[in-house]
């Protein structure tokens, strides 16, 4: 049979259970569950210090609590850094999360996209989340519009591709898109114009290849 404590804390972690959503600070679990005095806070206290430490409550930076959800996908704003790895933005409160540089699937700024948090915040170092961009979900850009580059026969032979056009928006300068040999044959200088749905990213990051 459980002890006092033990079930002070599956009380704790039902009464989370029964408010997903929601954040609660030390005092409010304790008006909640109808506990008062110095002893019983800190009671309560060390049943939320356990729950944190095993992983199912989480502590946000305003010193509340929340109930972890594991592997989140949150929708958000993409904010790209030009060494490569970028912040999504998704809500007004708390830290934007963090997304290495092999973790964007090639977002830039301002798409729209999905975010799976696979680390969650620590306000006691003051470090936010990190994550996984899974999808994007709408490009910020209608079209990209860029000037051609050829590449030599002997690139062309080892790539496949006949060229690349970069952007001469500033936002776009280190992305490229790649032209296949097959098809139109464009020549040094000449400009492009894509509309967005036609470009799909490849695995090789910040290029982007035409789909014909």
């Amino acid at each position: 049979m459980p002890d006092k404590e033990d079930k002070l804390i599956a009380d704790i972690l039902e009464f989370f259970r029964n408010n997903p959503e929601r954040r609660f600070t030390s005092e409010q679990i304790e008006d909640a569950l109808r506990m008062h005095g110095a002893s019983a806070f800190k009671r309560v206290v060390k049943a939320v210090a356990v729950l944190e430490g095993e992983g199912k409550i989480t502590l946000t930076n305003k010193d509340e609590f929340k109930m972890t959800q594991p592997d989140k996908v949150l929708e958000g704003t993409f904010k790209g850094n030009d060494k490569g790895f970028g912040f999504v933005r998704y809500d007004e409160v708390e830290p934007d999360a963090f997304v290495a540089r092999d973790n964007t699937l090639h977002a830039v700024n301002g798409d729209t996209v999905e975010v799976k948090i696979t680390k969650p915040s620590n306000p006691w170092i003051d470090k936010g989340p990190e994550g996984e961009i899974i999808k994007i979900v709408e490009r910020s850009l209608s079209k990209i519009v860029g000037e051609f580059h050829p590449y030599s026969d002997a690139q062309v032979e080892k790539s496949g591709h006949y060229g690349y056009v970069k952007s001469h928006e500033k936002k776009l300068a280190s992305y490229m898109v790649f032209i296949s040999d097959k098809g139109l044959h464009p020549q040094m200088g000449d400009m492009f114009k894509f509309q967005s749905m036609n470009i799909q990213m490849t695995n090789i990051h910040k290029v982007w290849k035409v789909q014909r």
